[in-house]
């Protein structure tokens, strides 16, 4: 028997410590309470990353670095070619019901292209005055010149074909000039035609 044996205060402890353990008669639903809770991951833990972060390294051969290349070249023009490709009509619709859209030919008959032209002469004393050619069939009273002027400027504006025509000028029913502005031509009866050349140009 040690000398602490007899001690008051260690036996007062040991007498405590032999009491029986009087246990809540509610403890049992606390500590199923307490395993039932719900389990709270802090906000700062660091996760693991998964298998879609990892860094991965890839070896590539030259010939496998070809290789690839122009598969991704076949993928790019493929891919032009079917955002060119126009849509072809839905199914069950006729192409005989769509509509037609015509279009403009660019081809123009020269020919046919008419050119308003205007011809002057002057004739003081004339009181009367019109101008033939092959554009009205040398008739005379087809194209009345007027007069513009008290000193004798005569006017008119005709309409002419593209290409090279021959006129004069008729004075007073009697009197044929020819325009003196203009190059002149020998007709088949031996005077002197006026020529004037229209070019093609809008009308």
């Amino acid at each position: 028997m040690t000398d602490w044996d007899n001690d008051p205060f260690i036996e007062s402890i040991a007498k405590e410590l032999r009491q029986p353990v009087r246990l809540d008669s509610r403890f049992d639903d606390r500590v199923m309470a307490a395993l039932d809770a719900p389990v709270v991951i802090p906000l700062n833990r660091p996760l693991h990353r998964g298998w879609l972060q990892r860094r991965m390294t890839i070896s590539v051969t030259p010939l496998g670095g070809v290789a690839a290349a122009a598969a991704i070249g076949m993928i790019m023009v493929l891919g032009a070619r079917i955002g060119t490709t126009p849509p072809s009509p839905a199914a069950g619709v006729s192409t005989s019901a769509l509509p037609i859209v015509p279009v403009a030919s660019s081809t123009v008959d020269v020919e046919q292209i008419i050119v308003q032209r205007q011809l002057t002469i002057v004739v003081p004393t004339a009181t009367k005055v019109a101008v033939v050619g092959d554009f009205n069939d040398w008739d005379a009273s087809r194209d009345l010149m007027q007069r513009l002027t008290p000193d004798g400027l005569w006017s008119i504006t005709v309409p002419l074909r593209v290409g090279r025509h021959e006129y004069q000028f008729v004075v007073d029913d009697t009197l044929r000039l020819s325009d003196p502005t203009m190059p002149k031509t020998t007709s088949d009866f031996g005077a002197a035609n006026s020529v004037i050349t229209v070019g093609p140009r809008n009308p």
